[in-house]
């Protein structure tokens, strides 16, 4: 196993990446921003007395956080205070961006009060409908090492978008109220995404009328669900979900207690025909031809 090395404390340095003096906001002051080449082996990061943000900008293999899984490129990991995460490369080096801010109390408590309750380091996958991602971070890098005069107004504009994508994320994360006492993997990573969904499908999937309604409870856009939800699990959301539906129809046609359309009506079908259509792509009988099927084993039996 390779060597364990630590990588930068909160002010390693006290600067930012374009400046002795840090950048200061009315409710941030930006301390450092940087990049560092990671070689292959582990990489324990650790945070000091401040956040930090950081991001793999590209990477010659895979990285891997522990508790977390793998890391995938623009995704944002975020370390509070005080805290430390470990990360290996898998390959021969990777790219990680980040920056060093702190948050002044009073303004973050009222525009961003979910910050405070953080104490352990989570992953934001990358995010849809606006949100920043790990490429706002090589932008806000770039702008630190620039001498443009209205590069200030970029850099705040930066940090806003990230720092709102932060508080966006905890908002709608269903395990927002247990983020200060759980683990990193009970906020959501891609990995999380992908078994709420499914776990979702299992419990519920006699009451979905459409998917979508699960990615509008998990705050996410149905495409980056079902992409995430693909990637994690192997098949695509719509097909686990018509499994989950044909194999539940399979059982209750096979006790023939109900008749094939109350079964359709009982499963969300907008009719018997998408239904029917469903159910012999699945198993090659139709239902009514299924339903006999099992009607003349128990004949015969």
């Amino acid at each position: 196993m390779k060597h364990m090395v630590t990588l930068h404390s909160c002010l390693d340095k006290g600067v930012a990446a374009s400046s002795q003096d840090p950048f200061h906001h009315e409710y941030f002051t930006l301390h450092q921003a940087d990049r560092r080449t990671l070689q292959s082996g582990n990489h324990s990061l650790i945070s000091g007395s401040c956040f930090e943000l950081g991001t793999i900008s590209s990477a010659i293999g895979e990285v891997w956080l522990d508790g977390h899984g793998r890391l995938h490129s623009q995704e944002i990991v975020l370390l509070p205070p005080n805290s430390e995460i470990h990360m290996h490369v898998r390959g021969e080096a990777a790219d990680y961006v980040f920056i060093k801010l702190s948050v002044h109390d009073d303004e973050a408590e009222r525009l961003f009060p979910q910050l405070h309750r953080i104490t352990q380091a989570f992953v934001i996958p990358q995010p849809v409908n606006g949100g920043a991602g790990g490429e706002v971070l090589v932008r806000l890098l770039q702008e630190t090492a620039s001498e443009h005069m209205y590069s200030h107004l970029l850099i705040s504009s930066y940090m806003n978008q990230l720092l709102v994508t932060v508080s966006r994320h905890l908002i709608q994360s269903k395990d927002a109220d247990d983020i200060e006492e759980g683990p990193i993997r009970k906020v959501q990573t891609r990995r999380d995404l992908a078994r709420q969904a499914l776990m979702y499908i299992d419990h519920q999937y006699m009451q979905i009328k459409d998917l979508r309604e699960i990615a509008q409870m998990m705050g996410y856009s149905y495409s980056y669900v079902s992409h995430i939800f693909r990637e994690e699990v192997g098949i695509s959301l719509q097909a686990y979900y018509t499994n989950k539906k044909i194999k539940r129809a399979m059982h209750m046609l096979a006790k023939n207690r109900h008749s094939v359309t109350r079964v359709a009506e009982m499963l969300q079908y907008q009719s018997i025909h998408s239904f029917s259509k469903a159910f012999k792509r699945f198993t090659g009988l139709t239902p009514t031809e299924y339903q006999q099927l099992y009607e003349l084993k128990q004949i015969t039996m």
